[in-house]
């Protein structure tokens, strides 16, 4: 009976895989039924995003075309989150990102994809957060006067410095 059992909750297991997913395909299908959850922190209303580059070679042409640089995001009614399974998911350019709001877990996805793609160009020690003017690192509230949807990013990406004497 025991093994009976078994056999049947491991069927159970096997079909709900490909029901679940089918739910998750359809709840991923409209974005505007979709929401930002709490995970996703506070909402940022911006109207594209600027980078502020600063790097030991900053006419490098990785950074100069930093800009051009298309990131994946999660969509939802509100705006981007980060990507993951329950949300449609889009490229957006970052130098032509769109106004909306950006949630605090996009601005993360979208640090640790800049970070990923400078470390494999080469670069070290790459940081990539709000400047502290406009969002409090401590608290995440927005300081930015009340109006204002420019939204900067300082990204800080150093190519490794030759050692030796003379350089």
């Amino acid at each position: 009976m025991k093994k009976r059992n078994a056999v049947a909750a491991a069927m159970l297991l096997a079909l709900a895989g490909p029901l679940a997913q089918g739910a998750r395909a359809e709840e991923r299908a409209d974005a505007s039924q979709l929401h930002a959850s709490d995970r996703d922190g506070i909402g940022y209303p911006a109207c594209g995003l600027r980078l502020q580059i600063s790097s030991n070679e900053p006419s490098d042409e990785v950074l100069t075309a930093l800009p051009e640089l298309r990131v994946t995001l999660g969509q939802v009614a509100e705006g981007f989150v980060e990507p993951r399974g329950d949300v449609s998911q889009t490229d957006v350019p970052l130098v032509i990102a769109p106004y909306t709001k950006y949630y605090a877990s996009a601005l993360r996805a979208i640090s640790v994809q800049i970070t990923r793609y400078l470390q494999d160009e080469g670069f070290e020690s790459v940081m990539v957060y709000p400047l502290e003017e406009q969002i409090d690192p401590e608290t995440g509230h927005d300081l930015r006067g009340v109006g204002q949807v420019g939204l900067d990013l300082l990204v800080r990406a150093d190519r490794p410095v030759k050692k030796g004497w003379f350089r």
